[in-house]
């Protein structure tokens, strides 16, 4: 599963909040900033919302996004 936070996105719902996700199973590919990083299990990662982003999860998967 794909999840894609673009400037249109972000133009049409402002949000100024940062976001952990903590990977419970499974993996996630974060894009963000020019940034990449590849989590799994256990590990956290953070982004901001008011800035384009893309989450690539492997399934199956479990995260809790706060």
């Amino acid at each position: 599963m794909t999840y894609a936070r673009t400037a249109d996105n972000i133009r049409q719902s402002p949000s100024d909040d940062l976001q952990l996700c903590l990977i419970r199973s499974g993996s996630v590919a974060i894009a963000h900033d020019g940034r990449k990083a590849a989590l799994g299990p256990g590990n956290i990662g953070l982004y901001d919302a008011a800035r384009p982003f893309l989450l690539n999860f492997g399934e199956p998967y479990q995260s809790l996004i706060l």
